[in-house]
C-alpha cells in the first residue's frame, strides 16, 4: 500500500479472478474515503504478483514484485503506469538466477532501488540483493548480500545524503532459525 500526493492510497497485490493469465498484478486507486477509483491488472499468461507499489515524482506508479511470464527463471517484475493505472512499459530484471522484488523506492537521482532476494544458478541459498535502475527501468547496477543460509531484503529507503537503509532476514547470522 502506498499513499498518494493526492491523499488517496494505492493498494498491489495479485489476483486470479481477471482471467487473463494464472495470477496477474492487481493494482486498485482508492480515495482518501476508501471509495474505489478504479483497478487494473497486468501480467502474462503465467504468474506475476506485485509487492511493493510507490507514487513517483512524475504522478506515475511503480510496481516491483515476480513475474513467471516474462521467461525462464521467475525473476523481478517491474512496471510503470500512468496516474490512470495505464501501463507505460514492463521488464523483467534478470539477476542470473530466480529473484523477486520485495520492496521499492524512489532514488534522488531521478531512478529506483529495488530490493528482495536472489537464488543466482549454480546456488542453493538465496541472496539479498540491491538493484539500482533508472526512469525507463534499465539496470545500473546490482549488489548481493549474504552468507552459508538464506538473505533478504524485506525494504528500502533512501537516506538524506546518499544511500540505503535496508531490512530484512537472514537464516546465515544470528542466533536463531531466521533473525532480522
Amino acid at each position: 500500500m502506498a499513499l498518494t500526493a493526492d491523499g488517496g492510497y494505492l493498494l498491489a497485490g495479485d489476483t486470479d479472478s481477471s482471467w487473463a493469465g494464472l495470477c496477474d498484478v492487481y493494482l486498485v486507486k482508492v480515495d482518501a474515503d476508501g471509495n474505489q477509483l478504479w483497478s487494473e491488472t497486468y501480467g502474462g499468461s503465467g504468474y506475476d504478483w506485485a509487492y511493493s507499489v510507490q507514487e513517483t515524482t512524475d504522478g506515475s506508479f511503480l510496481l516491483a514484485g515476480q513475474t513467471e511470464s516474462l521467461g525462464s527463471p521467475s525473476g523481478i517484475y517491474l512496471l510503470k503506469t500512468d496516474a490512470q493505472g495505464t501501463l507505460l512499459w514492463q521488464k523483467k530484471v534478470n539477476l542470473g538466477g530466480t529473484s523477486l522484488a520485495n520492496g521499492v523506492e524512489a532514488a534522488p537521482d531521478g531512478g529506483y532501488v529495488l530490493c528482495g532476494w536472489v537464488v543466482r544458478q549454480g546456488k542453493k541459498d538465496m541472496d539479498a540483493c540491491l538493484v539500482k535502475v533508472d526512469r525507463d527501468g534499465n539496470v545500473l547496477w546490482q549488489r548481493f548480500f549474504g552468507g552459508g543460509g538464506d538473505d533478504w531484503w524485506s525494504s528500502v529507503k533512501a537516506v538524506p545524503g546518499g544511500g540505503y537503509v535496508l531490512a530484512g532476514g537472514t537464516t546465515s547470522r544470528g542466533s536463531g532459525k531466521h533473525d532480522a
